[in-house]
């Protein structure tokens, strides 16, 4: 596998001075927070942070009750007066997102919105990938983050925020195998190779 380049000198593997989401100047007191994908990973990690930062509210949005509930539970364990709303939403399907938001908003007005949720693909070549794995990474990642913005604006306090999570994909690369993942490894997998 290729080498991912770096544009950072120094790389930490856990929570730095910088950043402790606990400083007062990091406050989140008051604040609805909702974040897509937040039954793992980033988005787990970033509403764990919410906790800590003392926000009001915490909706995480996944496809699966299993993992939310797995990512509310954790974090209770460590800040029980925490509010943590699980919400299950399928955003590559429109009618669901929709729904997803609505909820939310019943609730709220939503004040900072993290667009997070991805999808990663099969690991294939372009020339024997699987054509609904595809289009199931566009409507994902591509199209759902439209779909929720619509959605979500509705929905956002007149202060709101909302950070779009993305891959860093675009500036690593070829990487065999992610041709459904990287546009770059698509020219690469239409190479014709030479004799």
């Amino acid at each position: 596998m290729a080498q991912f380049p770096t544009y950072t000198k120094i790389w930490h593997q856990d929570v730095y001075p910088d950043i402790d989401a606990s400083r007062p100047e990091f406050s989140a007191k008051g604040k609805r927070i909702a974040i897509s994908g937040g039954g793992t990973g980033i988005g787990a990690a970033a509403a764990e942070a919410f906790a800590i930062a003392g926000a009001s509210e915490i909706i995480i949005l996944g496809r699966t009750a299993k993992t939310l509930d797995q990512s509310k539970d954790s974090i209770l364990s460590k800040h029980a007066n925490t509010n943590v709303v699980p919400i299950v939403t399928d955003l590559a399907d429109a009618t669901s997102t929709k729904e997803a938001f609505e909820a939310a908003g019943k609730r709220g007005s939503i004040d900072v919105y993290i667009n997070n949720a991805a999808y990663m693909p099969d690991m294939s070549p372009l020339r024997t990938a699987d054509v609904s794995d595809w289009t199931k990474s566009f409507d994902v990642n591509v199209t759902g983050p439209i779909r929720v913005m619509q959605a979500i604006l509705p929905n956002i306090s007149h202060n709101g925020v909302i950070i779009n999570v993305t891959s860093g994909a675009a500036h690593v690369p070829y990487l065999p195998q992610y041709s459904a993942y990287s546009e770059d490894c698509v020219r690469q997998d239409l190479r014709v190779p030479t004799a």
